[in-house]
């Protein structure tokens, strides 16, 4: 690794730790409610987006990196529907999008075989059958888990492949916690643990990714 990207590395990750930090505090203590929390989250992700686009312009593999880039991109639109403007069925579609971005990354093929389910979803809200936002739902967790079972029959490199790997596992995790928020009664005991565990497991996975696209020389 350059000598100047090491430095560019840490004062990417350093912001994001110290937004991280903060916001899984207040989270923890409840103080953020009413206050500014869903905007420190959002910044984390937008760093996250900066660290994949940094490193497409440093990566030595550039077709590679602008996979990592547009999920990340696309990512950063889905959060801002969910998150920002809590327009959950845009956000959920949107996230549809960044997972075949990764499924192509990962293997063509798969791609190819995978890539019906969102225009499949979207008829489907077009003629009104069903729910949209379940559609949507039930479509995008076959995409994740069809992105993470390609993570392990993925090309890239070492350390490439376990950031990806790794990132993958966090993001199915923070999933399965956003169902649980969604699912369990504001009583149960592990609500107020599920709601931390969404963005505990998040940031991480969006840095390990956006790091699975930093492929540089070694020098």
């Amino acid at each position: 690794m350059e000598r100047y990207e090491k430095p560019v590395l840490f004062s990417l990750l350093i912001p994001i730790f110290l937004l991280y930090a903060t916001f899984l505090w207040l989270d923890v203590t409840a103080l953020g409610y009413g206050l500014s929390v869903p905007y420190l989250k959002y910044a984390s992700i937008v760093l996250c987006l900066i660290l994949g686009g940094t490193g497409f312009v440093l990566s030595i593999n550039k077709h590679d990196s602008a996979h990592v880039f547009l999920a990340l991109s696309l990512t950063v639109v889905a959060d801002a529907f969910l998150l920002l403007y809590h327009r959950h069925t845009v956000g959920i579609f949107v996230f549809m999008l960044v997972q075949l971005i990764y499924i192509k990354r990962y293997d063509e093929n798969v791609f190819k075989k995978v890539v019906w389910l969102v225009p499949i979803a979207l008829i489907l809200n077009v003629f009104g059958v069903g729910n949209p936002r379940n559609i949507f739902a039930l479509t995008y967790g076959a995409l994740i888990l069809t992105t993470f079972v390609t993570t392990f029959k993925t090309t890239l490199p070492m350390p490439n492949v376990r950031y990806a790997q790794i990132g993958m596992v966090l993001f199915i995790l923070c999933d399965i916690h956003v169902a649980l928020f969604n699912i369990l009664p504001r009583s149960a005991s592990y609500f107020g643990i599920a709601s931390v565990a969404i963005w505990f497991f998040y940031v991480p996975a969006q840095v390990l990714l956006a790091l699975s696209g930093w492929h540089l020389s070694e020098r």
